[in-house]
């Protein structure tokens, strides 16, 4: 049997209650894999705190920005 990689929702957004994401709660949220995650971080497109966890509003506003330069051309 194939089993399918479940694909966040609004409602997993919401209840993701903590500000700062671990890096596996943040490529689950935005649905990149961990190498496109890795790039997002090294052009600075999202806020990292000491230990390594992602700012969840700092994702939100990349995957925001991302689909509208994604649609520019539309």
């Amino acid at each position: 049997m194939h089993s399918q990689t479940r694909i966040a929702t609004p409602v997993d957004w919401w209840v993701a209650t903590p500000a700062w994401l671990t890096f596996e709660q943040a490529c689950f949220l935005s649905g990149r894999d961990s190498d496109e995650l890795l790039s997002i971080i090294d052009v600075g497109g999202v806020d990292l705190d000491d230990a390594g966890r992602i700012e969840k509003r700092s994702l939100w506003e990349w995957l925001e920005v991302s689909a509208e330069l994604a649609h520019l051309a539309d």
